[in-house]
């Protein structure tokens, strides 16, 4: 079995439900059957989207290339990002390590491009992954963004709710959500950790319009551990 690094921490209880959801996923009868992980939860790293967005001159990136450094030096055969937004950065970690580093937007988009029945697809996620259009190098169908209304719903739900602790009900986050249905959309990412904690909070895995990003990389993880 291979050890999968984790660059965690933000925020930190989206790293948390990853990890519940590895060993959740994970078909095990005993201990050591699951996935050997070692995890970075490094909740200080500096805000990524107040970083894209030019409103900190405070980069995340150093600390990220020295989490993934330390976890290489420390045994791990590939690692994962748990941050949608800290993709931005993804290529410029790559080049430092020479383990791979799993591409969560990318991996989602290949299981949308491989769907025909697929047309329109809305991206749900913190301004900075969409200033970045962080999912448009990968997809290939029709996309789209939310409105700045929109927009600011779904960053109050991310920063004012889960990453305070508080709690999202089904409705507020259909509240949301209903907005892509209305406009065309036939799936939508939740293409940030703090969503994918609201997805798993209120079990919304069998909305077949939903992909959870976080989801498709906790798949993949165990996938390429158990390889």
């Amino acid at each position: 079995m291979k050890t999968v690094g984790v660059l965690g921490g933000m925020g930190p209880k989206a790293t948390v439900d990853f990890c519940d959801l590895i060993i959740e996923n994970t078909n095990a009868s005993k201990d050591q059957d699951h996935i050997n992980m070692l995890v970075s939860i490094h909740s200080t790293i500096p805000d990524r989207t107040a970083y894209i967005l030019g409103e900190s001159n405070v980069s995340p990136l150093p600390d990220l290339i020295s989490d993934a450094k330390k976890l290489e030096g420390a045994g791990c055969d590939f690692l994962v990002l748990t941050c949608n937004t800290s993709h931005y950065f993804y290529d410029d970690i790559d080049k430092e390590i020479n383990i791979p580093l799993i591409n969560m937007p990318e991996e989602t988009a290949k299981i949308i491009n491989s769907n025909t029945d697929i047309k329109k697809v809305g991206i749900m996620a913190t301004t900075g992954t969409l200033k970045t259009k962080i999912y448009d190098r990968y997809l290939k169908k029709e996309l789209y963004y939310p409105n700045d209304t929109l927009n600011s719903m779904i960053m109050d739900l991310i920063y004012n709710k889960v990453k305070k602790g508080i709690k999202v009900s089904k409705e507020d986050f259909y509240n949301v959500l209903n907005k892509y249905y209305e406009a065309g959309c036939d799936i939508v990412i939740a293409g940030c950790t703090e969503l994918s904690v609201i997805i798993r909070d209120n079990n919304l895995y069998g909305d077949g319009r939903i992909i959870d990003a976080m989801k498709v990389l906790v798949d993949k993880t165990i996938e390429n551990a158990l390889k």
